[in-house]
């Protein structure tokens, strides 16, 4: 996986169009999108081909999207998809389960279900799209559930940065997030109590990366989500590479407590980087 896919969001592909041929071809980008459909930027739309065309599991022979059809072709008892992924991860599957379904390559029916399971995933998806989402896969979220308790809801820290792209607030690039919506890019800089010097980077950084995605000219909605807290730095950055370190932080360890209670617990036993002032 290529973490600058997140960053290629210049132009845009058409799902729907997408899902009408065949899943191993993607369409051809566009700088010119249509706003009225389900579209997502180019940069995830790669990772998600090379996912469509990776090897099945289980020594099964023939490309993912092959194994998951006769997988729901043959379902005699309920069967449920369940797709998942953290960071670039989340659009990405995500994205996999809108085509899978719209294609006909699984049948969602009394017997097959698709549900979606991501966290700390951005938004490189338009309005369309995340409408087009919520109606195919409504979120579920049992009652009492805790903070992550919910399918087809984006699991959100509101102390990782990355959730917050490529949403923005209503500024010079023109009508961005709508304004009941916390994750804005425009909400990053000052994250962590930053200011200073570390404040005009980080401004800087999320400006550009704001000029960037308007030069599609769409704009990128988040998803519904369901939100925790993590536990906050106990010092302010002295330097951007503190201020990195502490969203690096926010961005890994902090799903695992809210999700374990600990560190050590599998996957998160093999989370890097753990920075000196990171609070977990």
């Amino acid at each position: 996986m290529d973490y600058l896919d997140d960053l290629d969001v210049g132009s845009v592909v058409d799902l729907d169009a997408w899902a009408a041929g065949d899943l191993a071809s993607m369409p051809d980008t566009t700088h010119l999108p249509d706003n009225s459909q389900a579209q997502i930027s180019s940069g995830i739309a790669y990772a998600v081909q090379r996912a469509i065309t990776a090897a099945a599991p289980y020594n099964t022979s023939g490309p993912l999207n092959q194994w998951l059809a006769s997988v729901s072709l043959s379902a005699t008892s309920p069967t449920k998809f369940i797709f998942t992924g953290h960071s670039e991860g989340a659009p990405i599957s995500l994205a996999l389960a809108y085509l899978y379904v719209t294609s006909g390559t699984i049948k969602q029916n009394s017997n097959v279900g698709v549900r979606f399971f991501t966290l700390a995933g951005p938004s490189p998806g338009n309005q369309a799209y995340v409408d087009a989402v919520e109606s195919l896969f409504p979120p579920v979220v049992p009652g009492s559930a805790p903070s992550y308790g919910a399918w087809n809801l984006n699991i959100v820290n509101t102390l990782d940065i990355v959730p917050y792209a490529w949403c923005w607030d209503k500024w010079m690039f023109g009508p961005g997030c709508p304004p009941s919506n916390m994750l804005s890019l425009l909400n990053i800089p000052a994250m962590y109590g930053a200011a200073g010097s570390v404040y005009a980077k980080t401004l800087a950084a999320v400006s550009a990366l704001i000029a960037s995605s308007s030069t599609v000219n769409t704009y990128y909605y988040p998803h519904p989500y369901q939100a925790f807290t993590g536990t906050p730095p106990t010092t302010l950055p002295s330097d951007f590479d503190d201020w990195a370190g502490m969203a690096w932080c926010q961005h890994v360890q902090g799903y695992c407590m809210q999700f374990f209670g600990s560190l050590t617990t599998p996957p998160c036993h093999t989370a890097l980087n753990v920075t000196p002032d990171c609070p977990y």
